[in-house]
């Protein structure tokens, strides 16, 4: 606890007499210092080992503050001046050192600790020592040592050893003095009693008489019996623990006055024949016992201000306590002056601290309940407890807990509908009212129960709801007689008290038992969630482990359920999962576990799976399950699914890669087209192994800029004119040289990463058309291929747009282009976000047009320029009827729907012939260029260029 500075008062003429005050003490300090010297015989004259003022003037600095310099340079200038008759230049240097010295130890104290006392804690007796010791070695010592030497009181070779001196001896009349003058403000923090007055008395006695019998030369000490000198140190462990902080400060200083005064007179263990080697000892000697018992003094007055917070704690506990005691015997003041009602609040404030205590330590809610009928009943023992549930459903009775009822009325009510005339706890639970009943035999509450309540022997019941903080009812608690009897209102109390006490209970539970559940079962389809089945998969491992089992994870992910999502709206996502749900656990056993971890993707663990057949029956039934039509938004929908399986332990030996096995499994059914199984191996493991690295070599290829771009030309029918150019993205591996996309698109699109590499791609080809208009080269256009992922981002326009005006490249001269199925994806938002684009200037084209899946209704109302038919068809259409069809029938709707019709993959001159004969309007393929560098491009159009003059025309 930080100590409260007290200043100097604030009148010039009290503040003149503090300093008055603080002089005369440092100046009968110092004389008294005085007395303890010892003769160096290292020609620096008498020494005395430590410096008791410095002490002093640290105390008054951290107790009064700053403003009494002025006292201790009086005091030390007089007695330096008129005692030790030094120059006055030199003293004034010396007391000026002193001055300081106290300034900057008490400052740096109190920055270091944030307390200016310096027995609050071990960390502040240590961090006063360093404090001291910090200001005198830098000040003290320093300026005094060296004021001595300049004016010849000392060789400068001895000025090193006198420093170390002046340092330790300074620093350890801080230790002695400082904190027995500040103790005393620590008046209050025991009580002084006249035993311990005795005791404290008989401590210093004995350390007395040990230290002087160590250093008075009873024992005829040598230099072998230096640790004789510390034979009093157990006394200060007493004096720490019985006296506190002022007993041992007051036994610091005696034990080190007494060791001064024995050595300076010759008796001891520190004496030698070099007054130094006495001074070192003395010093040292006073240190250890100075920090040693500031120390225990600390660390025992911590633990008596912990054991007094506790004992405040404690005391606040009880007061609590108490308050709710008062308030029980408030209710009726006459009977709580009688003894035996004293005794019985007492009982019931006990009581209730237990189960109230029972229920802070987590124990389970029957037997809270169970103990507090015992509690209650106790506090009365002519009654009998019982208490009732209300069941989920809010309408009928459950048993909780009645001790002292037979068992078979107990069973009788369990499970009772509440009413009007099911009993008083029945009523109680209907009305949510208070049910007093003085005679079960008469009243009418009880007319369908008044045999069972015979046959147990009950007559008059009274029942209390049980609400929960919100008022809800959860139940009924209800006292019984064997008797007629009506409630006293000690009785009453009893009775709301107990009720009260058992809506806090069950709540709490009630609320754990939620929070549990939000924590291990999923919100939407109650199932497990990832935390619980991680739980349920090591155990079974653990399980599998001892009995040399197998176990089986399948890992289930749904296809194309961001379709369903995208298109039938996330509420009806939501019913698909719940319906998939109910169909696993309708189709699982009991003892295999079942999980949702998140999203789509669903987990079943069979914890013996020694029968491979019966594992992969499960597997297949589940698929048949799950692709049934579900009924979504008034129409049957289908829904296949992937599932991967992993084993224990012929796939891994941990849940962790287990779990990650599965996975990998469950991506390969996927990437074979879904609604299959599909088992784990190891070769699996190695491709997603290479999936992961080449996603590093990605991320890192984006940051090094490996990325380049190649143009490849697109061409007029006669192949001999360039009228646009379509940009391919070529990766400068720094080990494999020159990969093509088809290495890694697949992997850019599956991480991610296919969104800052098309930006860059989009960037770049910009900026390369840019420079081609420049120079009066650019075509009519440049393509640029745009990712499913960069289209479904909420910014695509916001980024082509500022692409744009970044590279100043007209938005007329752009075509995006854009697959089948990222169009059909995404339904009236990709009208509006193909519209905005149109609206900027941008041209569009359908790439790979025939390969995905379109409808025509859409296709009509896109704003699309042009359609490019993919490479498969063109590739086999002079060999297969079929393909020749389909590539003719494409150019003649394109050209129906006034859209240009651009053919891929053109490598043959049957090919080229064949389009030329439909109407193709534009080609591009291995047959006229391969995708040539930016800078071969350039030389191409250059080219064309030369031999068509009118070549701006095409621009």
């Amino acid at each position: 606890m930080t100590a409260r500075v007290t200043f100097a008062p604030a009148s010039p003429v009290g503040l003149a007499g503090v300093w008055l005050l603080l002089a005369a003490g440092y100046f009968l300090t110092a004389l008294v210092n005085g007395q303890f010297v010892l003769s160096s015989s290292q020609d620096i004259g008498l020494w005395s080992p430590l410096w008791l003022p410095t002490g002093l003037a640290v105390a008054a600095v951290l107790r009064l503050g700053a403003r009494v310099w002025p006292g201790i340079l009086i005091g030390a200038l007089v007695h330096d001046y008129f005692i030790l008759e030094l120059p006055l230049a030199l003293a004034l240097a010396l007391d000026t050192a002193n001055v300081l010295e106290a300034l900057v130890a008490a400052a740096l104290f109190r920055r270091l600790s944030g307390t200016t006392d310096p027995l609050s804690g071990s960390r502040s007796v240590l961090l006063f020592a360093l404090a001291v010791f910090i200001a005198v070695a830098g000040l003290s010592a320093t300026l005094g040592v060296g004021a001595l030497a300049l004016s010849g009181v000392i060789a400068w070779q001895n000025a090193g050893l006198m420093w170390w001196i002046w340092s330790l001896g300074n620093t350890a009349g801080a230790l002695v003095l400082t904190p027995l003058l500040l103790s005393g403000y620590d008046a209050g923090a025991r009580s002084w009693n006249r035993h311990r007055l005795l005791e404290s008395a008989l401590i210093i006695l004995l350390a007395l008489g040990v230290t002087h019998t160590a250093f008075g030369g009873w024992l005829n000490t040598p230099a072998s019996g230096l640790p004789l000198g510390f034979l009093a140190l157990p006394f200060l462990v007493w004096a720490a623990f019985r006296t506190g902080r002022c007993g041992t400060t007051v036994l610091i200083a005696l034990l080190t006055l007494i060791a001064l005064w024995n050595t300076v007179q010759g008796a001891g263990p520190f004496v030698r024949e070099t007054g130094l080697e006495s001074v070192w000892l003395l010093q040292g000697y006073i240190l250890v016992v100075a920090l040693t018992g500031l120390l225990l003094g600390a660390v025992v007055d911590e633990r008596e201000r912990a054991r007094r917070s506790l004992q405040q704690t404690l005391d606040g506990l009880e007061a609590r306590i108490q308050a709710g005691t008062r308030e029980l015997r408030q209710a009726n003041s006459t009977l709580e002056r009688e003894i035996g009602e004293r005794t019985r609040a007492e009982r019931i404030s006990r009581g209730r601290g237990r189960v109230l205590e029972m229920l802070a330590t987590g124990m389970p809610l029957p037997d809270i309940l169970h103990t507090l009928m015992e509690e209650t009943e106790a506090a009365r023992p002519d009654i009998i407890c019982s208490i009732l549930l209300l069941d989920t459903d809010g309408r009928h009775l459950r048993h909780g807990a009645a001790p002292s009822l037979p068992q078979h009325y107990c069973e009788a009510v369990d499970g009772l509908e509440i009413g009007p005339r099911v009993g008083s706890c029945g009523a109680a639970c209907y009305t949510g009212e208070r049910v007093i009943v003085e005679d079960i035999m008469t009243h009418p509450y009880w007319e369908g129960l008044r045999e069972l309540a015979a046959g147990a022997g009950l007559r008059a019941c009274w029942s209390e709801p049980v609400k929960s903080a919100a008022g809800e009812v959860l139940g009924a608690f209800g006292i019984y007689q064997r008797e007629v009897a009506s409630p006293h209102p000690d009785d009453l109390e009893l009775l709301s008290g107990a009720a009260h006490l058992a809506g806090i209970a069950i709540e709490r539970k009630q609320v754990e038992e939620r929070l549990y559940d939000l924590a291990n079962f999923d919100k939407l389809t109650g199932l497990p969630n990832r935390s619980a089945f991680s739980s349920a998969l090591n155990h079974a491992l653990q399980h599998a482990r001892r009995h040399q089992a197998r176990v089986a994870i399948f890992f289930l992910d749904l296809d194309d359920f961001k379709l369903i999502n995208d298109t039938l709206g996330h509420d009806v996502g939501d019913r698909l999962l719940q319906d998939v749900a109910q169909r696993l656990r309708e189709n699982v056993r009991s003892d295999d576990q079942l999980a949702r971890l998140g999203g789509d993707e669903f987990t079943v663990l069979l914890s013996d799976a020694d029968d491979f057949q019966r594992v992969g029956e499960l597997a297949e039934r589940l698929l048949e399950v799950l692709a049934l039509p579900y009924r979504l938004a008034g129409q049957d929908t289908a829904v296949s699914a992937s599932i991967g399986i992993s084993l224990f332990p012929d796939d891994a030996e941990d849940a962790a890669t287990l779990l990650k096995n599965a996975d990998i499994a469950m991506y390969r059914s996927k990437r074979q087209g879904g609604h299959s199984v599909q088992f784990f191996t190891p070769e699996m493991n190695a491709e997603a192994h290479d999936r992961l690295q080449l996603e590093n070599e990605l991320r890192k290829a984006l940051e090094r800029d490996e990325f380049r771009l190649y143009f490849q030309p697109q061409w007029d029918l006669d192949g001999s004119t360039v009228v646009g150019l379509e940009a391919l993205l070529r990766w400068e591996h720094p080990t494999q040289g020159l990969v093509g996309p088809d290495r890694f698109m697949a992997t850019a699109e599956h991480s991610g990463l296919i969104v800052p590499i098309g930006n860059r791609v989009l960037q770049a080809a910009c900026e390369q058309g840019m420079a081609w208009l420049e120079q009066g080269l650019l075509p009519q256009r440049i393509a640029v291929n745009i990712s499913s992922r960069q289209f479904q981002r909420q910014d695509m326009t916001e980024v082509i747009s500022r692409t744009l005006r970044e590279t100043g490249f007209e938005a007329g001269r752009l075509e995006l282009e854009l697959t089948e199925t990222v169009l059909m994806d995404n339904g009236e938002d990709t009208v509006t976000m193909l519209r905005a684009l149109k609206t900027m200037g941008v041209h569009l084209a359908i790439d790979d047009f025939g390969t995905g899946y379109s409808s025509l209704a859409y296709l009509k109302r896109f704003p699309i320029d042009r359609l490019k038919i993919d490479r498969s068809f063109v590739m086999d259409l002079t060999r297969d009827s079929d393909d020749a069809a389909i590539v003719a029938a494409t150019i003649a709707l394109g050209h129906n729907l006034n859209r240009t019709v651009i053919a891929e993959g053109v490598e043959t001159q049957a090919q080229l012939d064949f389009l030329r004969q439909h109407g193709c309007d534009l080609v591009q393929g291995y047959l006229l260029s391969r995708p040539l560098p930016a800078e071969a491009i350039t030389e191409l159009l250059r080219a064309q260029r030369a031999e068509a003059p009118d070549a701006d025309a095409l621009a």
